[in-house]
């Protein structure tokens, strides 16, 4: 996900020009899937599984699995997700996504009908981008859990969903309160996405670990502090852009600009402080708590460097 971010673009090695032609190749048909993607996606995938947190380590009962973080395959899947989230966010940022033939239904109806495998589903680009990359999973995950396919599955619906979501605000067809915006925004930021595309690449357990409460809130925290760090950043080019799916600019209806970024700011570091908490209790040795400080960690760094919103 574009909320992972990507470090400096010094990478043009050969293996760097070969994992970008692969990417290319993938979705260089697609409408708008321009090389800035791939790169953006690999660059997003090296500053996660290349140290973006110094000091921290992947505890012992996951080393195995994640020691090949910087592999050839597992760099280029979670490049290959993490770019097609971002061109799938910037379709929705200019128009959304379309139901070719399909006037007057709801513009999710073409993902719901090839989720269920119909074969009289409409195409359309963001349709045939989603089935290409359910198939390279599919291909190169084969032998993991069903489970853990699922949970991809389910994940990329409810980042499709909240999207959708945002749009209709944005277009003002909704109007919601501040708490309303976060409940949304928690599935927005795909940072649960990110965790299943990591388990499902790894072959950890993520399908598991959703069905304790304790583990469920330590996501919940971690994505709306990720929700908030994102729509700090972003502010003013979605307040140039037009749009009103930010946390700031939802409660400037209410509040002076300076009172609603520091609101933002003080409930972005509130989320922070329950997520560090959650992590104490997870262990030293948990592997998803290691990887949620990277990945919010490494969403910081990104945000600091081009700010923007995912």
């Amino acid at each position: 996900m574009s909320a992972t971010g990507a470090g400096a673009d010094t990478d043009t090695d050969t293996d760097t020009e070969r994992l970008l032609g692969e990417l290319m190749e993938w979705g260089g048909a697609l409408p708008g899937f321009t090389e800035a993607y791939a790169r953006n996606g690999l660059r997003s995938a090296r500053l996660f599984a290349g140290g973006a947190v110094p000091g921290l380590r992947i505890p012992s009962k996951g080393a195995d699995a994640l020691g090949a973080l910087g592999s050839d395959r597992s760099l280029f899947l979670l490049a290959l997700d993490s770019a097609w989230i971002s061109w799938l966010d910037a379709r929705f940022d200019a128009r959304g996504p379309a139901s070719a033939g399909a006037a007057g239904k709801d513009k999710l109806t073409d993902l719901d009908a090839l989720i269920r495998a119909a074969t009289d589903a409409p195409w359309t680009p963001e349709g045939e981008s989603f089935s290409r990359i359910r198939s390279r999973l599919a291909r190169e995950c084969e032998g993991r859990e069903p489970a853990a396919h699922e949970l991809w599955l389910e994940t990329t619906v409810e980042m499709f969903r909240s999207w959708h979501e945002d749009e209709s605000l944005s277009r003002g067809e909704r109007r919601w309160s501040y708490a309303e915006y976060l409940h949304n925004g928690e599935r927005s930021i795909a940072v649960l996405h990110f965790m299943a595309t990591v388990s499902l690449v790894f072959g950890l357990d993520l399908h598991e670990r959703v069905r304790d409460e304790a583990f469920r809130r330590m996501l919940r925290h971690l994505s709306l502090a990720g929700r908030l760090v994102n729509d700090l950043a972003g502010v003013e080019a979605d307040r140039a852009a037009g749009e009103r799916a930010n946390a700031v600019l939802l409660l400037e209806g209410v509040l002076s600009p300076e009172q609603a970024r520091a609101l933002v700011a003080a409930e972005r570091d509130g989320y922070k402080r329950l997520l560090a908490r959650d992590l104490e209790g997870l262990g030293a040795e948990d592997v998803f708590a290691a990887l949620a400080r990277m990945t919010l960690t490494a969403m910081e760094k990104y945000y600091e460097r081009v700010g923007g919103r995912a």
